[in-house]
């Protein structure tokens, strides 16, 4: 076997290798507008960490406030304004928002643009043993993302049955975006979210998306490597 690569990298490494492993569709087709050839690229995706497929998800207390949650990072592709943008159009002192992550990037804007509405938080950074339990605590997980390799996140917060909004037009790969709901607009999250308030979530697509986010686990990435690599050592 020849040079092997997991992408995203630097586009120089793809000159150097023979083949690459890509952590998604969306990867795949972004190597092969580079240039790669589509035949010497193996997807092979992500996977999620067994915390967030572990039994016991919390019952949630009854309380006034449905909570809509952000858990990651705030650069600029993160979308994360439109997000607030649509939390701010929601009527009511029973809504909350709570935003987890390091203050970096564009959080200081973020925080001014949220200043005159007291029900958005920036909780600060997430402490790794407690994201399981951060994810629990949300009612719905909001993701606007506009542009995701791959989108663990997505997964995790499926893992754990809560319901995903993310942005329609945002390059999410199709296989971690299936379940999610689709928001158009900063209204249009606004009315998804009321919805879900209203109404709550399908338990039957909470059980297929909380059974299909628990199928990438760290057991099939590993299997699927090891066939990728048995393929190109017999070439």
């Amino acid at each position: 076997m020849r040079n092997a690569i997991v992408l995203p990298l630097a586009l120089h490494s793809l000159r150097i290798s023979d083949y690459m492993i890509a952590i998604s569709s969306l990867v795949k087709e972004n190597a092969i507008k580079w240039g790669y050839d589509k035949d010497r690229i193996f997807v092979v995706n992500n996977f999620i960490g067994r915390e967030f497929m572990k039994e016991g998800i919390k019952e949630k207390k009854a309380r006034n406030k449905f909570v809509a949650g952000y858990l990651g990072t705030f650069r600029l592709r993160k979308n994360v304004g439109e997000a607030i943008k649509a939390f701010m159009l929601l009527k009511g002192d029973n809504y909350s928002f709570e935003l987890w992550g390091k203050r970096s990037f564009e959080y200081e804007n973020l925080v001014k643009q949220a200043a005159n509405d007291n029900r958005i938080v920036f909780k600060g950074p997430a402490p790794e043993e407690k994201i399981v339990d951060i994810y629990d605590s949300f009612d719905v997980f909001v993701f606007p993302s506009l542009y995701e390799g791959f989108g663990m996140p997505i997964l995790e917060a499926q893992a754990r049955g809560l319901p995903v909004i993310i942005y329609k037009y945002g390059k999410i790969p199709k296989e971690v975006r299936r379940y999610c709901f689709e928001a158009e607009s900063p209204e249009h999250m606004a009315q998804i979210i009321e919805q879900l308030k209203e109404n709550g979530y399908n338990e039957k697509k909470r059980k297929e998306a909380m059974e299909y986010a628990r199928s990438f686990t760290a057991e099939k990435t590993a299997l699927e490597t090891y066939k990728v690599y048995e393929k190109v050592a017999s070439k």
